[in-house]
């Protein structure tokens, strides 16, 4: 299937703003409102003027293979990077493994120099939301779906970033090419909010994943179906022990 604009998840961080970190504190407790209100926006919000009213998930495993420009003096971070995975399979139960032959991979990811994002393929490369995608991106990815599954995706991080940026990119473009493709601040810090250049997942984070691949949701869902036992399932969580502070 055609890769579209629409399938772009972009991380549109400027690298000035690493230079005022954020103050390192306990996420405050997240409240239930808080939480449904950011699996709303994340999973089915409209950035970039671009809106999904279903479920898109990965519903087969992921074979992953990494790449980078031979020009790059610093390979990529192939620790970090598994790391990252076993986490996102750990809390989705998605199979994540290093792909044996590359070129049956389902899931590419590469370090390249961001004037190389314009090889990237698109549906409407003259769409100026493309344009505006790869003039402003440290990373971004795009991911191709059948009957919401995606089924493939490319993500493509800047060789020419700080390694900082790099790897709250790293982190941003793996959780959001699994389903949860837009930026949202409803609770912060969090990895979804653009303001915040965290590299790890908070616990309200994990378990915006955890009920996007909770099996009482389903591919091509509806958001109004799909809403309603996202409900449910914070009401589970809130009976337990603090279930989203850190």
């Amino acid at each position: 299937m055609p890769l579209s604009v629409r399938a772009i998840s972009a991380c549109i961080s400027l690298a000035i703003m690493l230079h005022s970190p954020i103050a390192k504190a306990d996420m405050m407790e997240v409240s239930p409102d808080q939480l449904f209100q950011q699996f709303d926006d994340v999973v089915f919000g409209h950035e970039h003027g671009m809106e999904n009213n279903t479920i898109r998930r990965w519903g087969a495993p992921l074979e992953v293979a990494i790449f980078s420009s031979p020009a790059l003096d610093t390979p990529p971070p192939l620790g970090r990077i598994q790391s990252v995975l076993t986490e996102i399979s750990r809390i989705t139960g998605i199979d994540v493994a290093r792909a044996d032959d590359n070129t049956q991979a389902t899931l590419r990811l590469g370090y390249f120099p961001r004037r190389d994002f314009a090889a990237l393929p698109a549906a409407d490369k003259t769409d100026p939301r493309y344009h505006d995608f790869i003039n402003r991106s440290a990373c971004l990815g795009v991911s191709n779906s059948e009957s919401d599954r995606i089924k493939g995706g490319v993500i493509m991080i800047g060789s020419d970033i700080s390694p900082a940026l790099q790897d709250h990119c790293l982190v941003e473009e793996l959780v959001q090419i699994m389903g949860l493709p837009n930026d949202a601040c409803n609770y912060q810090p969090s990895l979804f909010c653009e303001a915040d250049h965290v590299t790890e997942l908070t616990k309200a984070d994990k378990a915006l994943l955890s009920m996007l691949y909770d099996p009482r949701l389903q591919s091509g869902m509806e958001r109004a179906d799909a809403l309603a036992h996202v409900r449910e399932m914070i009401l589970e969580r809130v009976t337990e022990a603090d279930p989203m502070t850190e």
